[in-house]
This record gives C-alpha cells, structure tokens and sequence, in this order.
C-alpha cells in the first residue's frame, strides 16, 4: 500500500472514529465537530465525503456544519445529486446536502441512505472535473 492510501484510510478512520462522538452530543458541539473534521481533512485529500446527516432530523447537523467551512459553494454537484435520487425515491427532496471548496478540496454531503447516496458518488467521482486537467 503506498504513503497515500496509507493516510487516506487513517484519516477516514479519524474521521469514523469522530461520528462515533458526534452521535451523542447537542447540536451546536457536534457541528463544530464536524466542521473540525471536514477542515482536517480538506488539508490533505482532495475530496471529502461525508454520509448522513442531510435530514431533517434534530440530529441531521452535517449541511451546516459543512457549509460553515466552505469558501465557496458547489450548489450544482448537491441538486445534482437530489435529482438523481429523486428518480429512485420521493425522500431525495427531504436531503439538505451541500457542496463546495475548501481549500484545494472538493466536499460533497451525500444522503445516508445507500440508495440515496451510492450512485451519485460513482458518478461524481468518476467524472473527470474540468480543473484537473490545468497544471498546477
């Protein structure tokens, strides 16, 4: 296993071990938990998902949190995402997910739902963006 597969599975552990924490706490410690996450990792990845917490649950905090550390927002890649489901179920239009940049990292919420969640990413992921072929 390279350096970089090395460090991309321990910071999705990281980032794992942190849902674990989020899960029993109020609202506004679990965004900056979340927020915190997603900043850490955008250091080092240049894409960072996150699943769940796109609801309307008392608990569904992830939008807000990510969109707390977004420099800019990717508005399209999230509807995008919200139509595909919508093709698959009626509850796509209850996911608040956001998407955007921060940093040299792209962060995208995916519905927690594996029917929700599971096409769009294959499809995001495997689209090749019109920046990654400019030199950096």
């Amino acid at each position: 296993m390279s350096g970089i597969g090395v460090q991309s599975v321990t910071l999705m552990l990281d980032l794992a071990a942190r849902k674990l924490v989020v899960q029993g706490l109020d609202q506004p410690r679990a965004d900056a938990l979340v927020a915190e996450a997603i900043a850490e990792l955008a250091e080092d990845c240049a894409l960072v998902l996150t699943t769940g917490g796109t609801g309307l649950g008392p608990r569904d905090v992830t939008p807000e949190a990510t969109a707390e550390g977004l420099e800019r927002g990717a508005p399209g890649i999230a509807e995008a995402i919200r139509a595909d489901s919508l093709a698959k179920t009626p509850h796509a239009l209850l996911s608040r997910g956001v998407a955007g940049v921060r940093g040299r990292a792209l962060v995208v919420n995916l519905p927690g739902s594996p029917g929700g969640g599971a096409s769009p990413t294959t499809r995001t992921t495997t689209r090749r963006s019109p920046s990654s072929s400019r030199a950096t």
